[in-house]
């Protein structure tokens, strides 16, 4: 059996994004964004339990497989955030708008 090395390449690229999006709608209570396989070992493995299935594993192989089969990329769930990464970026975003103020007064005192 041939290795389709374009479908692996991607597998291994996405796997990672694959994961981590599953982790956060964990964390963020929405279970049902992480496919059946990998849920119950996603969600053990937030709440601090052992893991059944070899996430990562699995979402390689599932990714190589959907683009061996269909030679298209595979939905992602939808990117949650966490609270902790939502007052995070309210964070930066008002220290952006904060800095762009004290800019405005420093440029308006030298006239």
């Amino acid at each position: 059996m041939s290795v389709d090395r374009r479908a692996l390449a991607y597998s291994d690229q996405f796997a990672p994004v694959l994961v981590s999006r599953c982790i956060n709608a964990a964390k963020a209570n929405r279970p049902d964004l992480i496919p059946q396989p990998i849920r119950s070992s996603v969600v053990a493995y937030v709440q601090g339990g052992r893991m059944t299935v070899d996430v990562n594993q699995w979402a390689k192989d599932t990714l190589y497989a959907h683009r061996v089969r269909t030679g298209g990329d595979y939905p992602l769930p939808p990117e949650v955030q966490t609270p902790g990464q939502t007052a995070a970026k309210v964070g930066v975003v008002a220290a952006k708008a904060g800095f762009g103020f004290a800019k405005t007064l420093l440029k308006l005192s030298k006239f």
